[in-house]
């Protein structure tokens, strides 16, 4: 299991907003993972920000910065070395389809700052119904 302790901010002014978020992320051991052995997981640090730009009704522009810190994971009491250090950014555009309806277009840019990790880029197209 995960638990996700956060706290945050928002500031309005006119049309916009931005929002500020620290979280940690801390994780339960695994008694029975593979072969046997105990797993276990340092806690994750994250930081992330919006910049959030209010359109005509329904309509939203939005560009994300995160940054995460830490989650080395522990076998058995042993470290596996791979502290993970990742830097996120992201653009988002949504916007209605019909009273209920929308669609939400989005790029997320996802950079590995260690040796272990991935660096991708994501296209998102998402459609939502809100009730």
């Amino acid at each position: 299991f995960i638990f996700r302790p956060q706290a945050g901010m928002i500031h309005y002014w006119g049309g916009w907003s931005f929002e500020l978020t620290g979280s940690v992320f801390l994780y339960t051991k695994n008694p029975d993972f593979f072969n046997n052995s105990e797993r276990d997981q340092k806690p994750t640090f994250a930081m992330q920000s919006h910049l959030v730009k209010q359109l005509r009704k329904g309509a939203w522009l939005s560009l994300s910065a995160g940054f995460g810190l830490g989650g080395e994971s522990v076998v058995n009491r042993q470290p596996n070395g791979d502290f993970r250090s990742n830097l996120l950014m992201s653009g988002s555009y949504s916007f209605l389809i019909s009273k209920r309806q929308g669609l939400k277009l989005t790029y997320i840019r996802s950079q590995s700052l260690e040796d272990i990790g991935s660096n991708t880029n994501n296209f998102i197209l998402a459609w939502f119904v809100s009730f």
